[in-house]
């Protein structure tokens, strides 16, 4: 019996241990706060937001233009009218609707994020605000 009374403790213990999951009020209390740090919740939530935009734009750019995916030549076409057969010089988050500054993620383009964030009043997800607020703050020039 006292073997599953420790066990059971020590089960709750883990649990009561173990990082919760934020919800969306959490992000955006976090977001409201002064003296952004690198440390902060919203800070991070929303560079790992870009950086991974970044990376999974740039790898799909480069995977279709390796005719990866493609199941048509029309899909061939319509690539390479769009984005040309070289995607050099598009942003890689071009097709996203937002083109980041020299599609580098720094400290100041996660702060002006954060900023874009915090005067907007959304009742929309937090990721789903993330991403508005991208788009708003580094909007694409046409091609």
């Amino acid at each position: 019996m006292d073997y599953l009374k420790v066990t059971l403790l020590v089960i709750i213990g883990y649990f009561a241990a173990a990082p919760e999951v934020r919800a969306d009020a959490d992000f955006a209390y976090e977001c409201r706060k002064p003296n952004l740090t690198a440390n902060n919740v919203c800070y991070q939530y929303v560079r790992g937001f870009l950086e991974g935009a970044v990376l999974t734009d740039y790898a799909t750019l480069k995977g279709i233009e390796e005719n990866k995916g493609f199941t048509s030549d029309f899909s061939k076409r319509a690539f390479s009218t769009r984005v040309g057969r070289n995607h050099a010089g598009t942003p890689s988050t071009y097709f996203a609707k937002f083109c980041l500054p020299g599609d580098r993620v720094n400290s100041e383009t996660v702060i002006s994020v954060i900023k874009k964030i915090v005067r907007r009043h959304s009742n929309a997800s937090f990721s789903k605000q993330v991403y508005q607020a991208t788009q708003a703050t580094y909007p694409c020039e046409p091609q």
